[in-house]
């Protein structure tokens, strides 16, 4: 559970400045040509905490998606080895 915690946290937090930029290209289309000119303002003006504003919420948000994902994938196999038995599968 820790590792698929970890993943979804690290993934997220990968991406999310990428993200970040195109929902501001995406919201203010007038004020940026291009996805560099989009990053060096938001540099420029806030930081390189301005690529991660609003982190927070989708890490935890990954983070509780992937823990769901991993704990439903591993109860479905439990209780699919319980709900067959080895003459089913040769039956076809």
């Amino acid at each position: 559970m820790h590792d698929t915690c970890t993943g979804g946290a690290g993934s997220t937090s990968l991406i999310h400045p990428l993200d970040s930029l195109k929902v501001k290209m995406q919201t203010f289309p007038q004020l940026y040509s291009s996805g560099l000119q989009c990053a060096r303002d938001v540099t420029r003006l806030d930081g390189l905490s301005g690529l991660y504003r609003g982190l927070t919420p989708g890490v935890t948000l990954s983070m509780t998606e992937a823990s769901i994902r991993y704990m439903t994938y591993g109860v479905c196999q439990v209780a699919s080895l319980y709900t067959h038995t080895p003459c089913d599968f040769h039956r076809g």
